[in-house]
């Protein structure tokens, strides 16, 4: 800073504004969850998809199967839209997987059981399951865009097209039911209810 003398005890200081001090920098959303690789506990900051997957990885196969975190699909979706993610791998631990079950009007015969489903959005991904005693029979939503793989009938695992409209899905996820599983379930589609 510079000091001048205007006149006897009268003095000028100037203050040099030049610098701008940096303001924080967006660090964007924050996920914690479990990923293939990458270190455990650090937040790592990612701005693509691209850089998620070098770090954290995708998919893990198991058996003959593949799978994904849901991480990686959280990310995925999450930096498609927007700038910067925060991810912090966790591993390890005691933790269960989720799961959920939605019935509504089931009924049970001595034979048969009945059961109706509203769907008002099945996205990209996203999966139902029926479930009897012996096994879970998989249906998995995917973009014809991205490619939809083969079904695996001997895992139980088939895809279907996440279409542009509900309704359209509703129908895809209905045939696909009835293709792969016709002597377990037969399944209708009435409005926006899969029964």
């Amino acid at each position: 800073m510079a000091e001048n003398i205007v006149s006897p005890g009268v003095f000028t200081r100037e203050n040099d504004l030049s610098f701008i001090p940096q303001g924080v920098a967006e660090i964007g959303a924050a996920i914690v969850g479990p990923t293939v690789k990458g270190p455990v506990n650090v937040p790592i900051k990612v701005n693509s998809f691209s850089d998620y997957a070098a770090t954290f990885g995708t998919t893990f196969k198991s058996g003959s199967q593949y799978y994904e975190f849901f991480t990686s699909i959280a990310a995925e979706y999450y930096l498609r839209n927007s700038g910067a993610l925060t991810v912090v791998r966790v591993a390890s631990g005691s933790a269960a997987p989720a799961s959920s079950s939605v019935y509504s009007n089931a009924t049970v015969g001595l034979t048969f059981a009945s059961a109706s489903v509203t769907i008002n959005e099945f996205g990209y991904r996203q999966e139902f399951r029926i479930v009897d005693e012996t096994k879970t029979y998989r249906f998995i939503a995917m973009d014809a865009a991205s490619g939809i793989p083969d079904d695996a009938p001997a895992g139980n695992l088939w895809f279907f097209e996440s279409a542009s409209t509900a309704a359209t899905t509703r129908t895809n996820l209905k045939n696909e039911i009835n293709v792969a599983i016709p002597n377990v379930v037969s399944a209708a589609v009435v409005g926006t209810t899969l029964t």
